[in-house]
């Protein structure tokens, strides 16, 4: 990265208050967005099966926790990701 692009950047986070993301990194984003929602559709068949009333090795209060924080993440991620496609329009 060159010295302004780098300097631009560094305006840019203090001005939107989001960092600017390079492609590399918003490709990151993207997988880990994939992949939370992956384990997201897991824990849901999972919740199926206890509420089906077969037994598991994990609680209901656990998924119920799982899924916040999955739904947490994904929104963060989102809104990130949006942002920096705000930017450069």
């Amino acid at each position: 990265m060159t010295a302004n692009a780098l300097a631009v950047d560094i305006i840019n986070y203090h001005i939107t208050g989001y960092p600017a993301l390079s492609n590399s990194e918003v490709q990151a984003l993207y997988q880990s967005n994939y992949q939370m929602l992956r384990i997201g559709r897991n824990l849901n068949q999972i919740a199926r099966h206890l509420n089906a009333g077969e037994s598991g090795g994990i609680i209901t209060d656990e998924i119920r926790q799982l899924c916040t924080i999955i739904d947490k993440h994904t929104k963060v991620v989102q809104e990130v990701m949006q942002a920096s496609n705000m930017r450069f329009e």
